[in-house]
């Protein structure tokens, strides 16, 4: 028979250890049940994922597109093709380009290049569309960069990358006195896999999902193998909604 002193002491031991064993226990399953979630449930979720689970986290494409507009048809496709010419000699430095821009039609361009920033390879086309009375003068255009191939830990560096040279485009045409720069930006980043809450979306028989984030002002859109940011005013805490978005939801 144990004794009343050694029971007193057994039970003195064993309540605390039963506490900390159902302590661990119940971090152990949340841990195992939030790595097994497609998607957070919840905050404590949403920190694992990012801890553990977004290093495996990767795309094909990141694309950011700006809208110019020339104010006046004063812009012919000459003076144009020269803008495009110089704007490369502008970004010439922050990036390392594979020659000069290939035209893919009289107004279109496109240069191939690696960004400085991981070894990324990227592109850069500028398309314009001429003035429906008077196809020799250029009406508007679309400045598209592109990056390959990405991976979530970089997606800081890499959009903020993009969006620099976009800026630097905006500080250079805009120079002419001539064109008018958007100042928004439709960022889209192409994933390897559908979005979780797409998958939950389409059972409900609706292509895309779209979500507004109301302290941003950002609007999001998601479908099968894409996320797209439509961004009126570009500031540092867009980087982090857009990490955001891509833990929820993907």
């Amino acid at each position: 028979m144990i004794g009343g002193e050694n029971l007193i002491n057994l039970i003195i031991i064993g309540i605390p250890s039963a506490i900390i064993g159902a302590f661990v226990y119940g971090v152990v399953s949340k841990l195992y049940t939030a790595a097994r979630r497609p998607f957070p449930a919840e905050r404590f979720d949403y920190w694992i994922r990012r801890l553990f689970k977004v290093r495996n986290m990767r795309g094909k494409s990141i694309v950011i597109l700006e809208n110019f507009v020339v104010n006046d048809d004063t812009i012919g496709e000459e003076e144009f093709v020269d803008l495009v010419k110089q704007f490369r000699k502008k970004i010439k430095d922050k990036i390392r380009p594979y020659g000069d821009f290939s035209k893919n039609g009289p107004v279109n361009f496109k240069l191939n290049f690696d960004y400085n920033v991981n070894q990324y390879h990227g592109s850069l086309e500028i398309n314009a569309q001429t003035a429906e009375d008077d196809e020799d003068y250029i009406e508007k255009f679309v400045i598209s960069i592109k990056a390959n191939d990405w991976k979530f830990a970089d997606t800081d560096a890499l959009i903020l990358s993009m969006i620099e040279l976009l800026k630097d485009g905006e500080v250079f045409f805009a120079g002419s006195n001539k064109i008018s720069p958007a100042n928004s930006y439709d960022i889209s980043l192409e994933l390897n896999k559908e979005p979780a809450i797409y998958t939950y979306m389409s059972k409900l028989n609706k292509g895309f999902a779209t979500i507004k984030l109301d302290d941003s002002g950002m609007l999001v859109k998601i479908s099968k193998r894409k996320i797209s940011f439509d961004v009126n005013d570009f500031q540092n805490n867009i980087l982090e909604k857009i990490k955001e978005t891509l833990l929820w939801y993907v």
